[in-house]
This record gives structure tokens, C-alpha cells and sequence, in this order.
């Protein structure tokens, strides 16, 4: 996918979240990452192998399962998100 703010290609990932306690973040994490391993990244050394990035603090999602595209040109985050209306 194109990046439509830079015209970049873009990176295909997934959203996850760090536990429920403080601090929590949302992270992006590459789909290569996601597909080749049965568990979420939990340490620094697999945070930098997936290409983690983080996205924002204090907040924690139940699940990773919709997909989202980085720029890692201009760090634009795209995603497809699953509206209740459209299940």
C-alpha cells in the first residue's frame, strides 16, 4: 500500500497492547512478525525484532486483530477497522 501523504510504500502490521496494568501502550507490530510467532512480543529483544512502534500511552486494547499499515518515512499510521454496523 501507498502511503497517501508521501507516496512511500507502507509496512502491513497489527495494533496490539502492553498488559492492562501502568504503564500500557499501544504498539504497531510488523504482520511478518505477527504471522511467524504463536505469542505477542513481551521483551525489548522482540519489540526490535517485530519493529515495534509504539503509538500512544495509557491505553489498552482486548485484542490485535484488524490491520494497519506504517509509513516509516513520514510515521503515518492507516488502518481498516472492523465497525460494529459492518460485522
Amino acid at each position: 500500500m501507498k502511503c497517501p501523504y508521501c507516496n512511500e510504500e507502507m509496512t502491513k502490521g497489527v495494533l496490539g497492547a502492553t498488559g492492562a496494568g501502568a504503564p500500557s501502550w499501544v504498539y504497531w507490530i510488523s504482520d511478518a512478525y505477527e504471522k511467524s510467532h504463536p505469542f505477542p512480543p513481551t521483551g525489548l529483544k522482540s519489540f526490535i525484532e517485530g519493529g515495534a512502534v509504539q503509538i500512544m500511552g495509557g491505553f489498552s486494547l482486548r485484542h490485535k486483530a484488524d490491520p494497519f499499515w506504517l509509513c516509516r518515512k513520514c510515521g503515518k499510521v492507516i488502518g481498516e477497522v472492523k465497525l460494529p454496523e459492518n460485522k
